[in-house]
């Protein structure tokens, strides 16, 4: 898989630990919801996270990367971001995508891992509305669900999109 270079656009908190990073891919990145990029930092040194952008969004990429103190492996990333302000990934990769059909959906995730149902949410509520849709997000405390505000509005207005926060 050939590698495509990013502008970062941005680099935004979302927590005390975690950022939100938009990137512009040089060339629209073919992805379905639910995969992952590979952030190259070297030839052997390949670090995946996941998609939140949803695929029919493909010209940009968002990322939500936990960056705890001391947890290098993101750090890193977020540095060299920072300083270069361009990045080379690959993708879409990964199994964990949305699948066609009306039967229920139900989304679980936890801290970071919320990132790529997030993907798979926004594309399913673009393609399939009237879907039932169940969200579980858990998080450590309330603040650490980052967009549990836009959750509440989405779940406010799509009638078939529940969202339960797991604190």
């Amino acid at each position: 898989m050939s590698q495509i270079r990013c502008q970062v656009e941005g680099i935004a908190p979302l927590t005390k630990t975690v950022y939100r990073v938009d990137l512009t891919p040089d060339i629209s990145l073919d992805f379905q919801s639910g995969q992952y990029v590979l952030v190259h930092m070297a030839e052997d040194d390949k670090r995946p996270f996941s998609i939140a952008n949803a695929a029919h969004d493909n010209n940009r990429l968002e990322l939500h990367i936990g960056a705890e103190p001391g947890n290098s492996y993101a750090g890193e990333v977020l540095e060299r971001m920072r300083q270069e302000k361009a990045i080379f990934i690959s993708g879409g990769h990964g199994q964990a995508t949305l699948q066609d059909g009306d039967t229920p959906m139900i989304l679980v995730a936890g801290g970071t891992g919320f990132s790529y149902t997030y993907s798979i949410l926004m594309q399913s509520l673009k393609v399939n509305p009237n879907r039932e849709i169940t969200l579980y997000w858990g998080g450590k405390h309330l603040e650490d669900l980052y967009y549990h505000k836009e959750l509440i509005s989405l779940a406010a207005h799509h009638p078939h999109l529940t969202y339960i926060p797991v604190v």
